[in-house]
């Protein structure tokens, strides 16, 4: 996001900052959902083969 500073984000590297922090906060969670959600669909594939 360097690149932006002064087109996105007039100028200031405070600004970026706290849009980069933003952004993490909300796709930390998000990546955490998706792996649990991949290793239960797993997990579940895996009981239905053993019948």
């Amino acid at each position: 996001m360097t690149p932006q500073v002064d087109t996105t984000f007039p100028g200031s590297a405070e600004l970026m900052t706290y849009g980069a922090v933003s952004i993490g906060v909300w796709l930390s969670p998000f990546l955490l959902w998706v792996v649990a959600d991949l290793l239960l669909e797993r997990r579940g594939q895996g009981l239905v083969r053993k019948k």
